[in-house]
């Protein structure tokens, strides 16, 4: 037969949080990044996401990681 193929790109997020949340003990969070283009995966998307990925992980580091405190913290940096 043919292979499957799924994407969460067809799926909406609350369907997605609802599978994590009840297969995982993971605290989750959706954080959408508006893409530069749909051909490709850009520089510009690429060199957002591991801002995000450096902040996240500093705050990991820090033992400062709180929904409220890494929002803000997130918004800061990322303006």
């Amino acid at each position: 037969g043919s292979p499957i193929s799924i994407s969460t790109h067809n799926l909406p997020f609350s369907a997605i949080y609802q599978y994590l949340k009840e297969n995982t003990n993971a605290h989750i969070w959706f954080l959408g990044v508006k893409p530069y283009s749909y051909e490709r995966l850009s520089d510009e998307t690429t060199a957002f996401a591991n801002r995000i990925i450096d902040v996240l992980n500093s705050l990991d580091r820090q033992k400062k990681l709180s929904i409220i405190k890494t929002y803000a913290t997130l918004a800061a940096t990322l303006r």
